[in-house]
């Protein structure tokens, strides 16, 4: 059974949400009981050293970048600037566990496509690293462009 107040209370309600969402707290509600799910990982990464650098030589151009959820990988010569490869996909990080599926290559690396990859990763500051014991890879953050 409803009350004169009761009702008078629940048509205020209705007439001040709209107001809370116009004004941008209803979204602080919101995304303050989600968890964050930024990836340290997000941007554009450089090769400085690797156990396998590739021919010619990745250190210096080799790039990986990721957004949330996926990673693409680019190496051009730098002699030509010829794409050497390239491929990418999807990534799921773990704390310092990281698996990464190839979901699309170019012609040169095209047999890798479905392929899962697990590695050991660290990020400190402006460094990435990535262990397995076949891709021993290190790293730096990409300056940002102006």
């Amino acid at each position: 059974m409803s009350t004169p107040g009761h009702s008078r209370t629940r048509q205020l309600a209705w007439l001040l949400i709209p107001g809370f969402l116009a004004t941008g707290i209803g979204p602080l509600w919101v995304s303050a009981a989600q968890p964050p799910t930024s990836s340290p990982l997000i941007g554009e990464w450089i090769l400085t050293s690797s156990d396998r650098p590739g021919t010619p030589s990745g250190i210096g151009v080799r790039r990986k970048s990721f957004t949330d959820t996926t990673w693409s990988m680019v190496q051009k010569d730098p002699a030509t600037g010829v794409i050497v490869f390239e491929h990418g996909g999807d990534y799921k990080l773990d704390g310092t566990s990281y698996t990464e599926t190839i979901r699309r290559a170019g012609s040169t690396t095209a047999n890798l496509i479905g392929q899962t990859f697990t590695y050991r990763v660290a990020v400190s500051g402006e460094t990435y690293t990535q262990i397995d014991g076949m891709w021993n890879e290190t790293w730096r953050r990409a300056p940002q462009a102006n």
